[in-house]
């Protein structure tokens, strides 16, 4: 019965008027985050979980976070706050919850970080849609552990409000359809994906590919987010072939991973990889896109400076790289006189270490 009621979930259909949407990646919230405990610490810095009261090194760890260090509650309350009154009509999580530290992880661990996220996104005045990250599996880049099988996956889907447990689901909008893929079927680093070299987990791409394909006959506006982009180093080859062969003039991709401000060109499209919240090289950041009838219009980025402690607009994509629109030959066009133009390289590696240049 329960999966009945699982797979009519996945038929239901949404529709939301606003154009304008929200997207966070790459939280990694550490619970043991401790301030005034030590930044530089003897074993390395994040995977192993610097920042917390037990760390030997030096530094001092400030109270909303520091490069280095995974995501403390109280930056995660800072940006939960702004985000709740942003004049949006739905946020996109797009996976990576749990911090770095690998030596201490367990299933209980892992669900009570994930658990608080969720926690967060359940105080939105907007919907909310996520993805699996890679870190959001236990073991990491993993469905299933030897305790609870793929009740995991389950309980994270159950936090995370998606409409299945599987992790691949469709949401039509009014100006087009977004697809939301789960990444942990095409992880290299997935024991269940390296034993079986199965690619069709879930039946996953099957449902994606049929979809994509009934909706570009139908001439409609793609958006597919996933928390790998292309060619990252996770993801499977079958992963990277599928995404830059779909042929897709109407598709837009979104994901995060790289926690980096990237645009990432691929042979007939680009994906906007989103910057992390955690600070990695550059301060916490997120972004709102402008989308009309199907179409980004413009991006705006935002961040909390770690300096000043306030968030601000960090710049508009359309105005800084003086695009005429965000489209893929403009994007190319781009990267193109980037190579040529130092100003405009200037700007985007800028962009890319924000807060830490």
């Amino acid at each position: 019965m329960f999966i009945k009621f699982l797979i009519f979930l996945t038929l239901i259909k949404f529709k939301y008027n606003k154009a304008d949407f929200l997207v966070l990646s790459d939280i990694h919230y550490d619970m043991y985050y401790s301030e005034g405990s030590p930044t530089n610490c003897f074993l390395g810095n994040t995977g192993i979980g610097c920042c917390r009261k037990w760390s030997i090194g030096n530094g001092s760890a400030p109270k909303y976070g520091i490069n280095g260090c995974d995501s403390p509650l109280s930056l995660l309350e800072i940006i939960f706050d702004w985000c709740k009154i942003q004049n949006v009509s739905h946020l996109i999580f797009l996976g990576d919850a749990v911090d770095h530290d690998l030596f201490f992880q367990n299933p209980e661990y892992n669900l009570k970080e994930i658990q608080k996220v969720g926690e967060f996104l359940e105080t939105l005045p907007f919907p909310y849609f996520s993805v699996f990250g890679n870190h959001d599996g236990f073991i990491i880049d993993n469905l299933w552990d030897t305790n609870y099988g793929f009740e995991w996956v389950r309980n994270v889907s159950k936090i995370y409000k998606l409409p299945n447990y599987n992790g691949y689901y469709s949401v039509y909008f009014d100006n087009y359809i977004a697809l939301f893929l789960n990444c942990l079927l095409y992880d290299t680093h997935n024991i269940e994906v390296d034993l079986t070299k199965n690619n069709n987990l879930f039946n996953q791409t099957s449902r994606f590919l049929i979809e994509v394909e009934k909706l570009k006959n139908e001439g409609k506006n793609i958006f597919i987010f996933s928390h790998f982009g292309s060619d990252t180093g996770e993801a499977t080859d079958f992963y990277n072939s599928m995404i830059s062969s779909l042929n897709c003039s109407t598709c837009v991709y979104f994901a995060g991973h790289s926690h980096s401000d990237e645009i990432r060109l691929m042979n007939d499209g680009f994906f906007y990889i989103n910057p992390s919240i955690v600070p990695d090289s550059h301060f916490p950041e997120m972004r709102i896109y402008k989308e009309e009838k199907g179409v980004i219009k413009d991006y705006e980025q935002y961040g909390f400076n770690l300096t000043s402690l306030q968030i601000v607009k960090v710049y508009s994509a359309k105005e800084s790289y003086n695009l005429k629109d965000l489209s893929f030959e403009s994007w190319k066009n781009f990267f193109k006189n980037m190579q040529t133009n130092s100003t405009l390289k200037k700007i985007y590696d800028y962009h890319s270490k924000w807060g830490y240049n």
